[in-house]
């Protein structure tokens, strides 16, 4: 079995359980999962076993911090409107499963 088909189907499982769960504070842990993922890139820069994948940032890593602020903007924007209950959920659990199969892949966290 693809390892991404079964971390998709566990977070698919996940997503089922926990939704709307008043214990978990998604945005908080939207925050995290963007601070993981973020870090995981930066890592990537400086490894060459590894090329980034998300196009992106593919080329920009000299701007790679930018765009990680861009992102938490984005994150901070959609916090604010109608959408937060729905969309904190799914973007949550998204960055999580990119940080989850980067570590499969052997990327650390490395500063």
């Amino acid at each position: 079995m693809n390892t991404f088909n079964g971390t998709f189907k566990y977070l698919i499982i996940l997503l089922f359980f926990t939704y709307g769960c008043a214990s978990v504070k998604w945005k908080e842990a939207g925050y995290v999962a963007h601070t993981l993922d973020c870090a995981q890139t930066y890592s990537i820069y400086h490894d060459d076993r590894f090329t980034e994948a998300n196009p992106l940032f593919k080329d920009h890593s000299d701007g790679w911090m930018g765009i990680c602020a861009g992102g938490y903007l984005v994150h901070y924007g959609m916090n604010e409107t109608d959408l937060a209950p729905y969309w904190n959920p799914m973007f949550t659990l998204m960055k999580f499963g990119v940080v989850h199969r980067n570590h499969q892949l052997g990327v650390e966290i490395k500063f």
